[in-house]
């Protein structure tokens, strides 16, 4: 079974936090101190942190998760917070196997890449042996708005992503995932206002496929907000899994 990190009591509602891609499961702590009425289950998904000796496949998250919600949440329900790579585990959980997932929020969720657009990506993979390791952690840790604070929390999760082996085969899972037909739970896409266009496109695509849906801005959010704003990141999922408004910081999310 999968690492990992596991908060409050067993017997609460169950939230299960899916990582973005290159960090892990401890990058949730912050956001699941906040939610201490929850049980908070945050694995290292594989290939990555504490399970790096499991393969890497959307695939095969997917199957890892059900093994864990086997054991540490069984018989329920269970919410969904996902941010990034994180994001087609959840779609790929919650249309195959509906009858584990509650809610589902997904933040800077990744999308459906072309294939000539992943081999453009792992044509350059290259340049990464240009710079030192550490400088591209700390451009990674700009770029994401991690702040310096939780620099030291991702910072080995980081090295261990510039691993060009590993970009590839997400990369190439990337071209290969299919997004589900059917997601019936409610659903919540959310993207910092400060993520790369890309973000915000995923997000009105998935709008469009999936028109229950809701969409929301982040104000001066950058991609990894559940560390630069985690308090206000557990705040959002608080409210959208018990039903309660959303926080007024938010803004709708619009084509334009």
């Amino acid at each position: 079974m999968l690492y990992t990190f596991e908060s409050g009591d067993p017997k609460a509602p169950a939230i299960l936090f899916l990582h973005a891609g290159g960090l892990s499961g401890k990058s949730w702590l912050p956001v699941m101190e906040a939610l201490p009425e929850f049980h908070c289950l945050a694995p290292d998904l594989p290939e990555q942190g504490s399970s790096r000796t499991v393969p890497y496949s959307i695939a095969g998250c997917v199957r890892e998760v059900i093994s864990i919600l086997g054991v540490k949440a069984p018989g329920q329900k269970v919410h969904l917070a996902a941010l990034s790579l994180g994001g087609p585990v959840a779609f790929v959980l919650a249309g195959e196997h509906p009858e584990l997932v509650d809610h589902i929020l997904i933040s800077g969720g990744s999308g459906q890449i072309p294939r000539w657009l992943v081999n453009v990506g792992k044509s350059t993979l290259w340049t990464y042996r240009l710079f030192s390791r550490e400088f591209l952690v700390r451009a990674t840790l700009r770029e994401h708005g991690i702040p310096e604070q939780y620099a030291n929390l991702v910072h080995d999760d980081l090295i261990q992503s510039l691993d060009p082996a590993f970009m590839r085969r997400y990369m190439d899972e990337l071209a290969a995932w299919q997004l589900p037909e059917h997601i019936n739970q409610p659903l919540l896409l959310a993207v910092g206002e400060q993520e790369p266009k890309a973000a915000r496109r995923f997000a009105l695509n998935y709008l469009k496929k999936f028109p229950h849906a809701r969409g929301l801005v982040v104000p001066g959010a950058r991609h990894a907000w559940n560390l630069q704003y985690p308090v206000l990141f557990a705040s959002l999922v608080r409210a959208w899994v018990t039903g309660r408004a959303l926080p007024p910081e938010f803004k709708p999310l619009a084509s334009t």
